[in-house]
């Protein structure tokens, strides 16, 4: 059996979170299967965010106590991994993962981080991840990300080897700026994934309605944050799935 969809809930979860967001890494959550392929129980490691492989990691299982998961069957499974939802991981940030897919073996991660003073947004980062299997190899790499570092609004275009090109957006008010950047993704981003060298994807499926749909539901959020950071509550990331 082959899963591709995990619901995790529980105590050890949150102690996994906190415990990534602390160090700076990314956690992976790692399931394992019995003989008739079941899946009877979870564990995590953490790995640097820089790194998009680790060989032999050092598993830390959960309890029975600790966790309580449901295996959704009958998906392709993608390297193991599970977006895992990011609230309120630290009293002055807020963070959102929406991620999902668009294609068979394509998804679209848009990952945003949000750091608050008081009632507003001081500053935010909004990255723009492409996640595929690309010649039988799994490639998850960040491509856009727009973000205030350097005291200045701007954006970095991420190659397939690793050189940015770093940008400064026409607007410097942050709603603006979202509103701008979005408006580009959607002109642009196959353009920009074709230039930066990344290969094996089909540049069409980034222009299909459901696509575009989910990146204008994404903008709306994101500025709603912007407006009003206290009100997480009633934006969660998500993982998203079309059947």
């Amino acid at each position: 059996m082959r899963y591709r969809k995990f619901n995790v809930t529980g105590p050890g979860l949150e102690r996994a979170i906190q415990e990534a967001v602390n160090l700076r890494m990314q956690l992976v959550i790692v399931p394992d299967a019995n003989e008739a392929g079941k899946i009877h129980r979870l564990g995590y490691y953490l790995k640097p965010k820089d790194k998009f492989k680790m060989h032999s990691p050092s598993i830390i299982w959960f309890s029975e106590d600790e966790v309580r998961f449901e295996a959704i069957p009958d998906q392709p499974s993608i390297n193991g991994q599970l977006a895992i939802d990011y609230k309120h991981p630290r009293e002055h940030e807020r963070h959102l993962i929406i991620d999902f897919p668009i294609g068979s073996n394509v998804q679209l991660i848009v990952r945003g981080l949000f750091r608050t003073l008081s009632n507003s947004a001081s500053d935010f980062v909004i990255q723009i991840e492409l996640k595929g299997n690309v010649d039988g190899e799994t490639l998850w790499r960040p491509v856009v990300r727009y973000d205030c570092a350097h005291g200045f609004i701007h954006r970095d275009l991420i190659a397939a080897d690793g050189k940015k090109t770093k940008e400064v957006l026409l607007t410097q008010t942050p709603i603006e700026a979202v509103e701008f950047a979005f408006d580009e993704l959607s002109k642009r981003l196959p353009t920009w994934i074709a230039e930066l060298g990344y290969k094996g994807f089909d540049l069409g499926l980034f222009e299909q309605p459901t696509t575009i749909i989910e990146m204008a539901r994404v903008q709306k959020d994101i500025v709603r944050l912007l407006e009003n950071p206290q009100g997480m509550e009633d934006v969660h990331s998500r993982l998203i799935e079309y059947r």
